[in-house]
């Protein structure tokens, strides 16, 4: 499902994208270059709890390497930094490619949170507020990990066969840190590539990791 939509929205932005300069398809030139970084927090230790999330070991908790195929499964510094040089790479040698980087991250301390999905609805709420206008993971396709402890245990993965469609999870003093990263490349009308990866981190007041969110990487390549 979202691999189809993926790919009627990298279409369509194509289109309307070429369309709005007002240029003819075949006269339209490439090599437009958009950057955007949002990292968000209020304090210093909202600051670090973002950094940490950015620098956890992914690969031990969801049993995935950060690549497959060369698509992310999940967000951390390398894959930022990864995404980043090849921004700034193609940038450089001024590449006839249009290419839109994206990448948010917020640090937001509670005292309590509620996090729930249900299986009639596929989107997250946090303490009774739906995410899905401003961020939105797919569940069918997420991997979620819960810890108790020194352990971890994955309590949803729809694509590997467990399957516990309804969670609700209550935590006392966490951070909750939503993160998300889009790029885009196009370099013709319907050529190019679209990698879309989104994960939820909330972590202890002590740092620790009490529950993962990941959706592995989305993409789309025509």
């Amino acid at each position: 499902m979202k691999q189809k939509l993926l790919l009627l929205l990298f279409i369509t932005g194509t289109i309307l994208t070429i369309a709005y300069t007002g240029i003819p398809y075949d006269e339209y030139q490439y090599g437009n270059y958009e950057i955007c970084f949002s990292r968000d927090y209020t304090n210093n230790n909202e600051r670090k709890a973002l950094e940490i999330a950015e620098n956890i070991d992914y690969s031990k908790y969801l049993n995935l390497p950060r690549f497959d195929d060369g698509w992310p499964n999940y967000i951390d510094k390398e894959v930022i930094d990864h995404y980043n040089e090849l921004f700034f790479k193609a940038k450089s040698s001024d590449e006839k490619v249009d290419i839109e980087y994206k990448y948010f991250a917020k640090a937001e301390y509670y005292r309590k949170l509620k996090i729930e999905q249900k299986i009639d609805n596929s989107s997250i709420t946090v303490n009774g507020i739906d995410l899905s206008n401003d961020f939105r993971i797919w569940l069918d396709s997420a991997i979620i990990v819960l810890f108790e402890g020194n352990n971890s245990r994955i309590v949803k993965n729809q694509e590997y066969g467990d399957a516990e469609y309804n969670f609700s999870e209550e935590f006392t003093n966490v951070y909750f840190i939503p993160m998300d990263l889009q790029y885009y490349a196009i370099w013709g009308l319907l050529a190019g590539y679209f990698v879309g990866t989104s994960q939820i981190i909330i972590l202890d007041d002590k740092f620790n990791p009490k529950m993962i969110i990941v959706e592995p990487s989305a993409h789309v390549v025509s």
